[in-house]
């Protein structure tokens, strides 16, 4: 992760409901220490300079909180 951590944009793609779980996680805060890092490594994701960048079609952005708001799109 440390690596991918230096990188100017990181880019995560995720597809299908399937995957809702684990995105709501990873952005929402329930990934990022832990034994949860272990599950979802994308929660160790965290550029330090750059842009992480998640591209989500409307299944796999379902659970989160944005996407109930009528949001589809995030980016940190």
């Amino acid at each position: 992760a440390s690596a991918i951590n230096q990188a100017k944009t990181v880019i995560f793609l995720a597809s299908g409901a399937g995957k809702a779980e684990a995105v709501a996680a990873v952005i929402e805060g329930g990934a990022k220490q832990g034994q949860e890092e272990k599950r979802l490594p994308a929660g160790m994701i965290h550029p330090v300079n750059g842009r992480l960048i998640w591209l989500v079609d409307r299944a796999a952005a379902a659970r989160l909180k944005v996407a109930q708001q009528g949001l589809v799109s995030h980016e940190e």
